[in-house]
């Protein structure tokens, strides 16, 4: 399976840049995503998860620098913008052409957090990792 890697930059409402790294399979069909937000920088994922597994199971991934942490813009403040800056990412990810609508949030540490400030209450936009963990973990990592 071929995949794309393209640096992304997501505008916030105050003017800030959330960069990150999205990985999508080359395909005509709409995915479903896996959102990760992290203070770490976006190139550690490997260290956790293989994109490329994720990515040939069917999903989009985006791998995104919190604010004011590597590439993304603004000041970095621990867990102050990350409601917001997540709810932000996440209506990007709905607008895209290449997403189904079936958001997912992944994390450990402080991106458990940024994972778990996207799940809001009511009317989830995003559903939480145990669900990505549980079903699929075994096949994601090697």
């Amino acid at each position: 399976m071929k995949i794309i890697l393209q640096e992304v930059d997501i505008k916030t409402s105050d003017g800030e840049y959330l960069n990150g790294n999205l990985y999508l399979p080359v395909q005509s069909d709409k995915v479903p995503v896996i959102i990760m937000r992290t203070p770490y920088g976006k190139h550690n994922i490997n260290t956790v998860f293989d994109p490329y597994i994720i990515v040939k199971k069917g999903f989009a991934l985006l791998v995104q620098n919190v604010r004011g942490r590597y590439e993304s813009t603004g000041i970095f403040l621990p867990f102050e913008n990350e409601k917001e800056d997540g709810k932000t990412t996440v209506e990007w990810v709905k607008e895209q052409n290449w997403s189904n609508g079936h958001i997912y949030s992944l994390g450990v540490s402080y991106e458990g957090f940024t994972a778990m400030m996207m799940g809001g209450r009511g009317r989830r936009s995003c559903n939480f990792t145990d669900y990505v963990i549980r079903k699929y973990t075994k096949r994601l990592v090697l």
